[in-house]
């Protein structure tokens, strides 16, 4: 890269060389155990983390998506489980890992 100092027009002639280290993880992905319709409620659950944050959400429908809170929560490394009551004719849920 070269540069001209805007007031006396010379070109500019120090150069700094710098680096930093990145790193990269590659996104969570969430295992959904043994999802089922039991006593009137659509149950599911998932394995979590430890110190990563879980937010459950749903939506009645795909063609216009419209992305609803259900829960958060912090993962201690626990099977956490979900029971939402159905209050459609259908939902579909995402969970998202931070």
């Amino acid at each position: 890269m070269t540069g001209t100092d805007a007031c006396a027009g010379a070109p500019i002639t120090n150069s700094l060389t710098t680096g930093c280290a990145v790193a990269c993880a590659a996104p969570q992905r969430v295992l959904i155990l043994n999802p089922r319709l039991q006593g009137g409620f659509c149950v599911f659950s998932f394995l979590t983390q430890t110190g990563h944050v879980y937010t459950v959400q749903f939506t009645p429908s795909l063609s216009v998506i419209n992305w609803q809170p259900l829960t958060n929560l912090t993962g201690d490394g626990s099977t956490f489980q979900i029971q939402d009551p159905p209050t459609q004719p259908q939902r579909f849920y995402r969970v998202l890992v931070q």
